[in-house]
């Protein structure tokens, strides 16, 4: 069962950015994805009232191809939304226009209130048959 947690265990949030991002963790506190007890993921952002920002998220490379990553930044933005008022992306990347947010100079901006998630149900999964 997928699901995250914020630590502040520096060495196992630098051990898994170096082995997704190639650079050392330059944070005090990150979000780290488990599968079951096995960290697969990683993220970077600041929370407040008024807005939180996703520096980066990333999946270790020998658990990518298995939406891990597309689970954790909805999962990521959905808990943001509720606290902050704005969400902003630190990079552009058109992944995050299906949520509605914009590019604005590099990176992508939204009011929480017009977040939204469009499913991806079937796509790219198996069948159901």
């Amino acid at each position: 069962m997928l699901s995250y947690t914020a630590t502040n265990d520096y060495g196992l949030l630098d051990k898994l950015n170096r082995e997704i991002f190639l650079v050392p963790y330059d944070g005090q506190i990150g979000y780290v994805l488990y599968d079951g007890d096995i960290p697969v993921g990683i993220a970077a952002l600041t929370v407040s009232p008024d807005v939180s920002v996703l520096k980066r998220v990333g999946i270790i490379p020998s658990q990518r191809g298995k939406k891990y990553g597309d689970f954790f930044t909805r999962s990521l933005l959905y808990g943001c939304s509720g606290v902050s008022e704005r969400l902003i992306v630190a990079y552009s990347d058109k992944y995050f226009e299906k949520f509605g947010f914009v590019d604005k100079g590099g990176k992508m901006e939204i009011e929480s209130k017009n977040l939204t998630f469009p499913c991806e149900c079937g796509k790219g999964g198996r069948s159901g048959k």
